[in-house]
């Protein structure tokens, strides 16, 4: 897309949302070992509030490739876009597998490898795995979408938030509350619907009030902090233990409300079009899956030679920051390098 038709609102999202994805990681330490003070509660409410990340992206892939006058094909979709985004990918998972080895976390053996058809190299590339689900439904997707009127996508939606959001929300509170399992609404389900949302938001509500979406950005913070302090106090009063569900969980309905306040909010967003601000906002932007690759490498390291942040959230917050200015580093890096740019980060140019 060219920066001249470019929604610069998805390029601030995307920007923000990595720094997010950073954060939480960062702070994983931490909560495993400061449950019950101070810190930790301040910490778990930041955690969740930037748990609006991951939906992001994929509302930004939903908006992009399902809104478009040009249906891609099979052929395309096998010979273009899944080698620019998974060759990538399969590099990083290699790396990420060979130094878990160098590691001992892991041994050395074909069967190590042989996991990466079904087990994330490191945690943070399930996202990588559901993606592809996605993209090979692609073709089916955006032809679906295009026959569809505005009620049909809403019914979508309403029944993906019943059984992917609600139900497993509540379930998770209330034991017993259950469905039953043969009811499969495989094309409404788990992170799909945020692919179908981003659509849905960019099609039909580009002109939104400001002050709707400010209040369900707020709204949908309010209830997510609110339900990661109630499944603490829950678990305190049942003597159970604390699993974190909500700070780890991104199907979640106060971040599917505070999720479309903020996607509403930036996709209105207009910057100057020969801006700095706008040009470091595209590069940034540009940089952000390189970040995502990189940022547990650095992380790793840190944490081996003993920069954790776990008894301080001042070097928590400066350790966050650190990680994501080394991530833009080395990415940047990379991106200098032509055959490095096209293995790591799937660009030619």
């Amino acid at each position: 897309m060219k920066s001249d038709h470019r929604i610069i609102g998805y390029d601030l999202m995307r920007t923000i949302a990595i720094f997010m994805v950073v954060a939480i990681h960062s702070n994983v330490v931490y909560l495993g070992r400061n449950q019950g003070s101070i810190g930790w509660f301040i910490v778990m409410e930041l955690t969740a509030i930037c748990l609006v990340s991951v939906p992001l992206f994929f509302m930004i892939s939903g908006a992009l490739l399902l809104d478009s006058d040009r249906i891609i094909g099979i052929r395309e979709l096998f010979t273009r876009r899944l080698p620019k985004q998974f060759i990538p990918f399969i590099f990083w998972s290699l790396i990420y597998t060979i130094l878990r080895i160098a590691m001992g976390k892991i041994p050395l053996s074909i069967e190590s490898f042989a996991k990466l058809l079904y087990e994330p190299a490191y945690y943070q590339f399930w996202f990588m795995y559901t993606l592809l689900a996605i993209y090979l439904l692609l073709p089916v997707l955006q032809t679906m979408v295009s026959y569809l009127n505005q009620k049909q996508i809403e019914y979508m939606l309403i029944l993906w938030f019943v059984f992917s959001i609600v139900v497993p929300s509540v379930s998770h509170f209330i034991d017993g509350f259950m469905i039953s399992e043969h009811i499969d609404l495989i094309l409404c389900e788990g992170y799909i619907g945020y692919f179908l949302l981003g659509y849905y938001l960019k099609k039909y509500k580009r002109k939104c009030k400001i002050n709707m979406a400010v209040i369900l950005t707020v709204v949908g913070i309010l209830l997510t902090g609110i339900a990661a302090y109630v499944e603490w106090v829950y678990s305190i009063n049942h003597k159970m233990k604390y699993v974190g569900y909500v700070y780890q969980s991104y199907l979640l309905p106060g971040v599917v409300v505070s999720v479309i306040g903020i996607f509403l909010i930036f996709q209105r967003l207009e910057i100057g079009h020969k801006s700095i601000s706008k040009k470091m906002v595209i590069k940034l932007s540009e940089l952000s899956m390189g970040v995502f690759y990189i940022h547990m490498l650095i992380l790793i390291v840190m944490e081996h030679l003993g920069v954790s942040g776990e008894k301080s959230i001042l070097i928590l917050g400066v350790k966050t920051v650190l990680i994501y200015v080394l991530s833009l580093i080395g990415t940047y890096i990379i991106n200098l390098i032509p055959v490095l740019r096209s293995a790591l980060l799937g660009r030619r140019t």
